[in-house]
């Protein structure tokens, strides 16, 4: 029997996604990825100003976003 695939995965950015040092470890990026390529959406959800995104979508490389 295989596991359900989930409908949605939405993250949080500070201290979840990225660490101390505002960054993405590499094993993130990896499930992030995988995830993605499972075909389940995948969402950043944060209460960061939209400027401050940008280095985040370029660490992880993939820009969704949910306000």
């Amino acid at each position: 029997m295989s596991s359900p695939v989930p409908s949605l995965v939405a993250t949080d950015v500070d201290g979840t996604l990225i660490d101390d040092a505002n960054r993405v470890s590499e094993r993130t990026r990896a499930a992030v990825h995988a995830v993605v390529e499972s075909g389940t959406p995948f969402v950043l959800a944060t209460g960061r100003p939209p400027r401050w995104i940008p280095p985040v979508v370029e660490e992880l490389g993939y820009a969704p976003l949910s306000v």
